[in-house]
């Protein structure tokens, strides 16, 4: 009887006899059957027009009217109400067997789209690289449905994402200067999706200049010969701007921020800060030169086999492996353990 209508079946007694059976065995075993069969007819309307007036038929018709108020029909309702807002993309407010719903379950592509204020092809881009649809999923963009909890964070986001012009607007930074940072991944897009225009979330940027503005120590005047820009910086000394960003953030290199200016480009750095820094780290990288036989702690673990640290350190403690420590050129600190190989085989 489940998802069939009751007038059809009375035009032969033998068919309605048997589904009203069939309906009798599937709510004999209890709840969970019930709701199985449920999502099993859910599945298959696949249709554009496929509501759950169509999928329930008859069950759902008696269920929302004449029904709707009997408590003996209550975790029927329940049921099959569950089975419904977990399956359609119903948004918050409609009601459904008689009770309003809290808050939307589910999303397809065009209720996102809709929500999001872009087309509906590029939702759906976007939900295919983001792994909420199937790529290869042939149903119709209102019968492609993910979580509405899961992904609410991107289709909150999506309509907030931001030109490149809009971004170089947003930090105070020149074109040169995002083109960096984006380069060396320290900016990265939040859709790699070719037809998408805006790509980026301006706060991205924004918390790139606000934790470097909490560095910057001092206002200079922008025609002051001892200090320049990240960017120039980089340039004259054939630097890269994640290490002279990590050479900042460790406070090798002194940051001021130029009078009047808030973004990106009115941040300098002083010259003779770098000077003392690239000096020392440029025999840093002389002295590392000399450990070109070494292997990483961890690169050594994988090859025998070890990958919980404490075995490899159980190793070092019983003098197995010879340790040294070698230094981070670009923020001056040890933070690299490497090994020569194993002095002996014994006991490995």
């Amino acid at each position: 009887m489940l998802g069939l209508a009751v007038a059809d079946l009375r035009q032969d007694a033998r068919k309605l006899a048997k589904a009203l059976n069939e309906g009798f065995l599937i709510v004999r075993e209890g709840p969970s059957a019930f709701r199985v069969r449920l999502d099993d007819l859910a599945t298959r309307a696949r249709g554009a027009l496929d509501e759950p007036r169509k999928a329930f038929g008859d069950l759902y018709v008696r269920l929302s009217t004449d029904l709707l108020t009997k408590p003996e029909f209550q975790p029927y309702r329940t049921i099959l109400r569950d089975c419904i807002i977990q399956t359609w993309p119903l948004a918050a407010g409609e009601v459904v067997l008689g009770e309003p719903l809290d808050r939307r379950r589910i999303h397809s592509v065009w209720t996102a789209a809709a929500e999001s204020s872009i087309k509906a092809d590029k939702m759906e881009a976007l939900l295919i690289e983001a792994g909420a649809v199937a790529a290869d999923d042939d149903r119709p963009r209102n019968k492609k449905t993910f979580s509405a909890d899961r992904y609410a964070d991107l289709i909150a986001e999506i309509p907030q994402r931001v030109s490149k012009t809009d971004m170089l607007e947003a930090m105070g930074a020149t074109r040169n200067e995002f083109d960096a940072l984006v380069n060396e991944g320290i900016l990265k897009p939040r859709t790699r999706v070719p037809e998408i225009r805006l790509p980026w979330r301006a706060q991205d940027g924004l918390d790139l200049v606000a934790d470097l503005a909490a560095r910057a120590d001092v206002s200079v005047s922008g025609d002051d010969p001892e200090w320049e820009t990240i960017q120039k910086t980089c340039g004259t000394h054939l630097i890269s701007v994640r290490d002279m960003l990590e050479a900042i953030r460790s406070g090798a290199v002194r940051l001021g921020l130029t009078n009047g200016m808030t973004g990106y480009h009115g941040f300098r750095v002083r010259k003779e800060t770098i000077a003392a820094w690239h000096a020392g780290r440029a025999a840093q990288i002389a002295d590392n030169r000399g450990t070109s036989s070494t292997v990483s702690l961890a690169e050594f673990g994988r090859s025998v086999g070890l990958r919980d640290k404490k075995h490899l350190d159980a190793l070092i403690g019983a003098g197995f492996l010879e340790v040294i420590e070698v230094t981070n050129p670009a923020t001056g600190n040890c933070v690299l353990g490497r090994q020569r190989r194993p002095r002996s085989g014994r006991g490995l």
